[in-house]
């Protein structure tokens, strides 16, 4: 049997409850839609609710109570704050450990996992990632390492045949590196700093005429190596050939420290 000060207190309950709902008949689907809200801020965040919540932080910025009004009714600025925060440390945690050098056991062994791991020309990338060989890093790791670094070794001064190569493949083809580093066997990211550089629409690449070389030595007596600065000087020349001229060209280097000085 139930004790007395029990069975008073189940009583009183009971009492409470039938009197609201005789008060207020809709008290059950009242409570039971309040349960179901409070169920659903619970719940797990989404793979949708994750990419909205970093949207509407692009537009809104840290306003967490704004960005629950507008986008989450269902969760507080408290958790959505809380979300973002815990998200950005994973990303920089990934961040921190993808950026790490390579060693050269890591290469070895990447070289020979493509070799293993290639169909009909095509690498599983996945496939080379689930060995565990290679912890801390992604597919695009992978990918980016092997065709920018070991894929293609070819290093050194550019050709005339091969920057005509180079121009005839961006004609037809577009800027697409990495195919194009296929036919050159070089890295796909030195390709395109050297087209950019020195092959691009625009670029003057002929030799410096005498007033263009005492135009560099007085910029480079004004502004040191502000690189950039200098370069708006001379529209369609390289930044490669400006820091060239100017750091192996005596007169200029001798014009440049004498301004540093004063």
């Amino acid at each position: 049997m139930l004790k007395p000060q029990i069975s008073n207190t189940i009583g009183l309950a009971l009492c409470i409850w039938l009197t609201l709902r005789k008060l207020n008949p809709q008290l059950p689907e009242i409570l039971g839609n309040i349960n179901n809200v409070l169920s659903r801020v619970n719940q797990r965040w989404s793979l949708e609710e994750t990419k909205l919540l970093f949207e509407a932080h692009k537009v809104f910025g840290p306003k967490w109570q704004l960005i629950s009004q507008k986008q989450f009714p269902l969760r507080t600025a408290q958790s959505l704050e809380s979300k973002w925060y815990n998200l950005k440390a994973i990303i920089n945690q990934k961040r921190n450990v993808n950026s790490k050098k390579w060693t050269p056991e890591e290469d070895k062994e990447l070289y020979i996992a493509v070799t293993q791991y290639s169909f009909n020309k095509r690498v599983d990338w996945k496939a080379i990632l689930l060995t565990g060989h290679f912890p801390g890093r992604s597919n695009h790791d992978l990918y980016t390492r092997y065709h920018n670094v070991l894929a293609h070794p070819k290093r050194g001064p550019w050709t005339k045949q091969e920057n005509e190569k180079l121009q005839s493949l961006v004609q037809s083809h577009g800027k697409k590196w990495t195919d194009i580093s296929h036919n050159l066997q070089r890295p796909a990211c030195l390709i395109q700093i050297h087209y950019n550089n020195f092959l691009a629409p625009g670029m003057k690449m002929g030799r410096w005429t005498d007033e263009e070389f005492y135009q560099l030595a007085k910029a480079f007596q004004d502004y040191g190596e502000n690189w950039e600065q200098i370069q708006r000087l001379f529209p369609g020349r390289p930044l490669g050939q400006i820091k060239r001229h100017c750091l192996r060209s005596p007169k200029i280097q001798i014009k440049g420290k004498k301004s540093q000085q004063t």
